[in-house]
């Protein structure tokens, strides 16, 4: 038998198409044997043993146990104000601002001035130089008095910017002059004391002020020698 086979027609136990004449063997065909899958069996997962814990040691009674302090949060403390216009015994807390303080600019003042003291005679003068010198400052002697009164003068350098301002206290005891370089001096007119005040001002730094008890003695007495009388 030929043919198409793929129900079987041809009678040989096969599922193809028979081209050339197969013989057909009698019988029913065997049935296929069912394929049952074997069932999968997972396989056992064994645990990883859990890391044992150390043992604490047990606790002393003759220790104490250590007490760890709670840390403490500081709040400010509310303020309590009356309102304006609210009933009597009312109030309103409100927290505390901080307010930054106005800062005042710092005035620019003299040094702290310092005294000297000097004795000359009657009718003598003290230059500029020397007064300085008395009170502890180096001034120079090409000071040019550039006004003067008999209670205040003010000399200057011609070629820089010193300036050296003279005060009498007492201008009946001590009174400014010139020298004969123009320069400004103090004379001593009267038996007595007086202040002389001394402001020195430069350039871009801070006046500097200085002060000189100036003390007028007498003439000494006349000395009659044998020779001669002097004086």
């Amino acid at each position: 038998c030929w043919g198409n086979s793929v129900a079987g027609q041809a009678g040989d136990h096969s599922l193809t198409i028979a081209a050339q004449p197969v013989v057909v063997i009698a019988g029913v065909p065997p049935a296929p044997e069912p394929v049952i899958p074997e069932p999968v069996i997972p396989q056992p997962v064994t645990p990883e043993p859990a890391p044992e814990t150390p043992a604490l040691p047990e606790p002393d009674e003759t220790t104490p146990a250590p007490v760890v302090a709670e840390p403490v949060v500081a709040s400010p403390a509310p303020v309590e104000k009356q309102v304006a216009g609210a009933e009597s015994g009312t109030v309103v807390e409100n927290t505390p601002a901080i307010v930054p303080a106005p800062v005042a600019p710092t005035p620019v003042v003299p040094s702290i001035a310092k005294q000297g003291a000097l004795d000359v005679r009657l009718g003598t003068q003290v230059g500029i130089v020397r007064l300085g010198r008395a009170a502890g400052v180096r001034l120079p002697g090409s000071l040019i008095a550039s006004s003067m009164t008999r209670a205040r003068s003010l000399s200057a350098h011609p070629f820089t910017r010193l300036r050296v301002e003279v005060k009498v206290s007492h201008p009946r005891n001590c009174r400014n002059v010139l020298t004969s370089t123009l320069g400004a001096a103090v004379r001593a007119t009267r038996v007595g004391e007086c202040r002389v005040s001394l402001r020195i001002s430069r350039a871009g730094r801070v006046d500097i002020v200085r002060s000189v008890i100036v003390r007028t003695v007498a003439l000494a007495v006349p000395v009659i020698n044998q020779e001669r009388n002097t004086r």
